[in-house]
Formats: structure tokens, C-alpha cells, sequence
């Protein structure tokens, strides 16, 4: 995992924290509560199973196969209080819940 650490567009401490995967070396879901876990402060362990919130299955489904025209996929949720986006280009930003930042563009 890669933290490239807080948007410049927040300096406070609920900023978005953006970290980068190659999907090719961890699922999604695992990668997300990886993120969460780093940007709370929280051990994974102390986290609620990320499938209470979405079937993990369809999003690493979802975000490591490729679109046969090499779109962009994007997909955000709320998960332990936080708004997350991840996408399939790698990228999973950690927000404050309600904080559309967490889904801007790079």
C-alpha cells in the first residue's frame, strides 16, 4: 500500500487519505479496510466486516476486471464512518462520512 497522505484540500484531522493498490497483489476489500484502518488509527481487527456494509465479492469483481473500453470505474460507500471510493485503477480515498471529496478526481 501506497499513502500518497492528505488532499491538499483539507488540512484538518478528518482529511482524505489517499492510498494506492495494484489489485494484482491484494483484493479490493482487503485493501480497503487496510485504508481505513490506517487513516483511523484502528487495527483491522477493530473494524466492522466490511460485508455488513456490501457483498465484497461483487466489489472485487468489480474493480479488478477491467471494461473492454479501459474505463474509469468508480465506487463509493459509507464504511466505519467514513465515506470511501475506491476505483479500479488502484486508488482508495478515505474521507469523513458525508465528505464528497472522498469521490474527486486525481
Amino acid at each position: 500500500m501506497r499513502n500518497n497522505g492528505s488532499d491538499s484540500e483539507r488540512e484538518d484531522s478528518q482529511a482524505v487519505q489517499r492510498y494506492e493498490y495494484e489489485w494484482d497483489g491484494i483484493n479490493p476489500t482487503s485493501g480497503i479496510v487496510e485504508a481505513v484502518a490506517a487513516a483511523t488509527g484502528q487495527d483491522t481487527t477493530q473494524l466492522a466486516p466490511l460485508y455488513q456494509e456490501l457483498n465484497p465479492d461483487a466489489l472485487n469483481a468489480l474493480v479488478t476486471k477491467p471494461p473492454a473500453g479501459g474505463e474509469l470505474i468508480t465506487v463509493s460507500f459509507t464504511y466505519a464512518d467514513r465515506r470511501i471510493t475506491v476505483r479500479n485503477d488502484g486508488v482508495v480515498r478515505v474521507g469523513p462520512e458525508g465528505d464528497g471529496h472522498a469521490s474527486g478526481d486525481d
